[in-house]
């Protein structure tokens, strides 16, 4: 891939890790989505069935997302909670929920990090923390 394109790729690329940060929802992700939901369905107490479902992504190979066969709404099945939750009636709202909620999250953390980093000024000020 020419130096050109390459640059655009990778940064789209970390921004898609950025956005499913902690969940494998982005490539290779989906690859193993499969294997985590046989995981979880092999389990005699869980009720996760694997038939006319596609398997996209899992968060810590605990919780699967999936699609069923003919349904354009976007699931998810919890180890130990013993139903399937749909999360959006189809993909792009499932993306746009996590986009918002990832963005909330940012936000917050942005918001703490200041108020840390203002709290620490107001001690060193005090005398209380070394300059």
């Amino acid at each position: 891939m020419a130096d050109a394109r390459r640059e655009p790729s990778c940064r789209c690329w970390a921004a898609a890790q950025e956005l499913f940060s902690g969940i494998a929802r982005v490539y290779p992700a989906p690859l193993t989505a499969r294997e985590a939901a046989e995981d979880v369905a092999s389990d005699p107490e869980e009720t996760l069935t694997l038939e006319n479902r596609f398997f996209f992504g899992h968060h810590q190979g605990y919780e699967v997302y999936f699609f069923e066969y003919g349904n354009s709404a976007v699931y998810s099945y919890v180890e130990e909670y013993p139903f399937d939750q749909k999360l959006a009636d189809n993909f792009i709202l499932w993306l746009w929920n996590v986009f918002h909620r990832s963005k909330e999250l940012r936000d917050r953390s942005v918001q703490l990090r200041r108020e840390t980093e203002a709290k620490r000024e107001q001690r060193r000020a005090e005398g209380k923390l070394p300059r």
